[in-house]
């Protein structure tokens, strides 16, 4: 939501008004002669107020357009990284065979990051953002780096040669990649939910919806 408008058009033309009576006060046209040194006073005090409350309008102006722009980048991340991503990093585990868009969503928002060149205004959601996106990679890579594409949609770790076996000892080791990995997938899905609870708190005052789904 925005300021009200009407409190500060109120104060803006009573500030000209008395402005403008001052200056009669002061008599027109200007005589040294007849100056009211009172009038003078009542005309500096009413021409400051006006000036005050320019500066105001101008700086809320800004803030509102600063917040607006942040509301409609986060609103992209949220078309990105959205329910039904955040619950498959919340409540699915990484298994021997997942689909090979599972971590779409994430995808995205990573490549975006990367190339993001416009940084939110708000310095604490854009450092939650960054916070995200870096751990979204390094989890992608550790993921990509183990999983391969089968070519019918999906992934797994189990190798195309010998019928997808391997040994006891490899197996154990790959089990424990797995783990570190869906150990990941619960603390990307516990940042963003803080990185969305920190935006919905930070990013008020301007004139556009945020976007939200239950987390």
């Amino acid at each position: 939501m925005g300021t009200p408008e009407y409190p500060s058009k109120i104060a803006k033309t009573s500030s000209v008004i008395a402005m403008l009576g001052s200056a009669v006060w002061m008599q027109w046209p200007f005589n040294l002669n007849d100056l009211s040194i009172g009038a003078v006073l009542a005309f500096i005090a009413s021409f400051g107020a006006w000036i005050s409350i320019e500066i105001a309008d101008y700086q809320n102006s800004s803030n509102s357009t600063s917040v607006d722009e942040d509301i409609r980048k986060f609103n992209h991340l949220l078309e990105m990284v959205n329910r039904n991503q955040y619950v498959v990093l919340k409540e699915f585990a990484v298994e021997t065979y997942i689909d090979s868009n599972q971590y779409e969503g994430l995808e995205k928002i990573s490549r975006y990051h990367e190339v993001d060149i416009f940084k939110f205004h708000n310095e604490a959601v854009q450092l939650k953002y960054d916070e995200f996106c870096n751990f979204a990679q390094v989890f992608l890579g550790e993921l990509w780096l183990l999983y391969k594409s089968d070519g019918r949609g999906q992934a797994t770790w189990l190798p195309r040669r010998n019928d997808g076996w391997v040994d006891e000892e490899r197996f154990n080791k790959i089990m424990v990649k797995v783990y570190a990995l869906t150990q990941k997938t619960t603390g990307l899905s516990d940042l963003w939910a803080e990185l969305v609870s920190l935006a919905r708190k930070e990013l008020k005052g301007g004139s556009l919806h945020m976007e939200q789904y239950e987390l």
